[in-house]
């Protein structure tokens, strides 16, 4: 699991990345937040930042740790991240996930804090550009539509992270549970059947949890027929499912 990089150095973006990825990748970030202003802002991407690197970053490496100095930005090519935030307790908790289209390490380096806030692994393999922070400040400061661009790309995070924040903090640890339960089933469930297949500790980590806490919560969640559990793993069908939904319902 290493980074394999290929410099770019006085070439065109467009030649180094397969199949027009980037091109496609910044059209649709550009166009769904600055319309028709998005071929400027592609131009002038490949332009101010001509000395950036494109990493390939397999599934499961880890591209930094929280409180690393912040040397560089990122953006998401191909792939998706998990954020996580190690705790003192030496838990480890998932926040979000970053998908392609998204920039990374935004925050620390227009805020000035250069000291990464959380850490970042590759959920799947990834293609990420990466610039110097010295590189993406002075595109920051040279363009205004890109500056708009990162701006409100960042600024719907934080929205996301807040909402999420004020939602969760008035949430019992069941309700948390049955929320992922829920969200899992949607995006997961085949044939009306889902068997969840991670570990209670990978699960405590993605919820924000203690495994005990869990524990307990699958427990009772069993006792009231809204999940069964077979073989170890946590198994609904689509008739727990509507169970879970009519419960936040209520």
């Amino acid at each position: 699991m290493v980074f394999c990089p290929s410099k770019i150095h006085g070439r065109d973006l467009h030649q180094l990345v397969p199949a027009g990825i980037l091109q496609k990748n910044l059209n649709f970030l550009c166009g769904e937040v600055c319309g028709n202003r998005s071929n400027k802002i592609v131009d002038n991407l490949t332009t101010l930042l001509v000395d950036g690197v494109i990493t390939h970053l397999s599934k499961g490496t880890t591209l930094f740790y929280k409180g690393d100095v912040t040397t560089h930005a990122y953006f998401v090519v191909e792939g998706s991240l998990v954020v996580q935030n190690p705790h003192p307790s030496g838990e480890t908790y998932l926040i979000s996930h970053i998908e392609q289209g998204s920039f990374m390490c935004d925050l620390e380096i227009i805020s000035e804090k250069l000291v990464n806030t959380t850490t970042l692994v590759a959920n799947t393999d990834c293609t990420l550009l990466k610039f110097s922070s010295e590189q993406f400040l002075y595109a920051l400061k040279k363009d205004h539509d890109f500056l708009f661009m990162v701006s409100n790309k960042l600024a719907e995070k934080m929205y996301r992270e807040s909402y999420r924040l004020g939602d969760d903090l008035y949430k019992s640890a069941v309700d948390k549970l049955r929320g992922y339960l829920m969200r899992s089933y949607r995006e997961y469930s085949q044939n009306d059947q889902l068997t969840i297949q991670k570990t209670r500790q990978i699960i405590s980590h993605e919820i924000g949890l203690s495994i005990k806490t869990v524990n307990r919560s699958v427990k009772r969640l069993k006792e009231q027929k809204r999940l069964t559990i077979l073989a170890g793993k946590i198994h609904m069908t689509a008739t727990h499912y509507k169970l879970l939904f009519n419960d936040l319902a209520e």
